[in-house]
């Protein structure tokens, strides 16, 4: 039996950072105190964001905002700063405000400067990806052929910066089903991996996952486990055991698990889950529901109604003020798909 498996949809593992290193120039190649405090602001935020403190890193990419966006629009600066800001909000399951910082990056490009394409491509991707996590995917295809049209014409096609977008894509087609396009794509940017594979790593592992999911739609569930336990494992590596990025192969490996009666390993696993979101996310994000609820169909289908009832009233009580938050009639279900590109 096929279980509802999930897609990377979320910005953990694969969000487009735009380009521009620890390194950034300096005016009249002299240092600047501002340029390096902004520099260090943002690099604290990667940090954070990297160690899953995700509201922590959001602010001291708004203390980076804040710097520079008093120089205008021009400056490239406010452009990474708001990128990354946008990032950290999608992180934090804030969709309205990381469409607002996003969008008001993207609006900094002009479409005519053949030199700022590069930019756009990004933005576009990482606009589109987060449409993708709201389920908008019809929005989030035409942005992605958007920037792979751009970038189509800046970048060999077997360059590694196509990966972002070509993997968001690759993840649109196995929502839609496509299995078989979905596998070409996903073995394709394995390969772009195995040239740079220290660099590549996490995203090496997101995508492993992700043709984890394709393996179980085709029958082939052993693969699959093998396939999860190993984006599982790059994971702990680059990020430590408690990182809200193990959640979507978590899940996918309890539900397989499950499927083929293997109970007491599935519970194992979704315990696990549950509580990286609870220390990792909380309630205040939109995964920490769905994974409550991913647990709790397991529960009742295994015969444990009660507590699978306590879980499904936690998870509804968190979507419901989710919902209040946001000014919205409803919260996301991620749990029909799945993430972003790298960072």
């Amino acid at each position: 039996m096929k279980c509802k498996l999930e897609v990377c949809a979320q910005a953990w593992c694969i969000a487009v950072w735009l380009a521009a290193g620890t390194a950034y120039p300096q005016p009249n190649g002299k240092p600047d105190p501002q340029t390096d405090e902004w520099q260090s602001r943002m690099a604290r935020g990667r940090t954070l964001e990297r160690a899953g403190s995700y509201s922590q890193a959001a602010a001291s990419y708004r203390d980076a905002v804040k710097m520079v966006e008093r120089f205008g629009s021009t400056d490239r600066r406010l452009l990474l700063s708001l990128n990354a800001l946008g990032i950290a909000y999608e992180e934090m399951g804030r969709f309205a405000e990381s469409h607002r910082y996003l969008n008001r990056a993207l609006a900094m490009v002009d479409p005519t400067d053949k030199k700022t394409q590069r930019d756009r491509a990004l933005l576009l991707t990482n606009v589109a990806l987060l449409y993708r996590e709201e389920g908008q995917t019809a929005q989030a295809e035409a942005l992605l052929y958007q920037a792979i049209a751009i970038e189509a014409e800046l970048l060999p096609s077997d360059d590694a910066r196509l990966v972002p977008t070509r993997a968001g894509l690759a993840e649109l087609v196995l929502v839609d089903g496509k299995y078989q396009e979905a596998e070409r794509l996903f073995v394709e940017l394995l390969a772009i991996f195995e040239k740079q594979p220290d660099r590549w790593r996490q995203e090496r592992g997101t995508i492993m996952g992700d043709l984890g999911v394709v393996r179980h739609f085709q029958g082939q569930d052993d693969e699959a486990i093998q396939l999860f336990r190993q984006a599982i494992a790059i994971h702990e590596a680059e990020l430590g055991p408690d990182h809200p990025v193990l959640l979507r192969p978590l899940i996918n490996l309890a539900k397989v698990h499950a499927a083929a009666g293997r109970t007491a390993d599935a519970d194992a696993v979704f315990r696990r889950a549950v509580a990286i979101a609870e220390r990792g996310l909380g309630p205040d994000h939109p995964t920490y529901s769905d994974v409550l609820i991913a647990y709790a169909g397991f529960l009742r289908a295994t015969g444990h109604p009660r507590e699978a009832k306590a879980l499904e009233a936690r998870s509804k009580s968190a979507r419901q003020e989710n919902a209040r938050r946001d000014g919205i009639g409803l919260t996301v279900d991620a749990s029909s798909f799945w993430p972003r590109p790298g960072q």
